[in-house]
């Protein structure tokens, strides 16, 4: 989760795992924008440190407690994105719009402001055409189209529709050995999984039955390479207090994965860092 260690404050952003609120990795620049996972488990961001915006490869600073005399407090760092390495987007000369990743590989495709279109390693992806990119996937394959109507582009470009998909609109996407996850969901927690083969056809492979008593579901989807569905929601018990649910892979009823009721984003104490809290953040995972 990239999450923040001062609500409200955009200059104490953090990074955490969602069982390890207390456990902060720092830092990030006040504009920076919220990325995604790399399949070496660096994350990338786009950066606004600079005139253009980039991609870089987060690297965590030091985060330590300075005391004064019989106080102190937690020193968020500063100069945060100098040790974070540029990945290269050689088209973009107004800056990255936009970013996903091969999660095989790990090679970038990303859009350029002021530019239209999907670009690799290897230039402007010509292969989609009009196509809309919705996903990529192993081995060079892409998930193309829009609304329910989705299609497979390989590598070589041949495009392979995809069949047995319900006329649903999709929260989230994840690619899978040879194929893809797709999820639905709706605003009770009623939603399923289904499962795009290398052929294009796609079947349903979990259902998933609505969220426990107190909570509910806000936005902000994301799947896991397991299958799991996670979503932002809300604590209707504790006012204020924002929530990650979790939908196993199994199938079911969601369970919460983080809560901010009991977390404290105390900086005056030297035996406990400030704990992360989601306020409005975002959940990032890999492709």
């Amino acid at each position: 989760m990239h999450g923040t260690l001062s609500e409200g404050a955009c200059y104490r952003d953090s990074f955490i795992g969602l069982s390890t609120p207390g456990n902060p990795c720092v830092g990030f620049d006040c504009n920076s924008e919220e990325g995604a996972v790399r399949n070496d488990g660096r994350y990338i961001y786009i950066s606004n440190i600079t005139s253009m915006d980039t991609l870089r490869v987060f690297t965590p600073d030091p985060f330590t407690f300075v005391r004064t005399g019989s106080t102190g407090s937690w020193e968020y760092p500063a100069d945060t994105e100098l040790n974070d390495a540029v990945v290269p987007t050689p088209l973009c000369t107004s800056g990255v719009e936009d970013f996903m990743l091969y999660p095989d590989t790990g090679d970038t495709l990303y859009r350029c402001r002021g530019g239209q279109g999907w670009n690799d390693a290897t230039g402007v992806i010509t292969r989609l055409g009009t196509k809309t990119l919705v996903w990529p996937g192993n081995g060079g394959r892409l998930l193309a189209g829009g609304g329910s109507a989705l299609e497979l582009v390989a590598a070589d470009g041949t495009v392979t529709p995809v069949t047995g998909l319900p006329n649903e609109q999709w929260v989230a996407y994840r690619a899978v050995a040879d194929g893809f996850y797709v999820a639905t969901m709706d605003s009770a927690g009623m939603g399923s999984r289904w499962q795009i083969l290398a052929d294009g056809t796609a079947f349903s492979s979990a259902t998933w039955t609505g969220v426990p008593a107190g909570t509910r579901l806000t936005y902000g989807y994301v799947m896991a390479a397991a299958g799991d569905l996670y979503c932002q929601g809300a604590d209707t018990v504790n006012s204020g207090v924002d929530i990650v649910l979790r939908f196993p892979a199994g199938g079911g009823v969601a369970t919460v994965a983080y809560t901010e009721d009991g977390l404290e984003q105390q900086w005056s104490n030297g035996a406990k860092k400030p704990d992360t809290m989601l306020h409005g953040s975002k959940l990032v995972s890999g492709f």
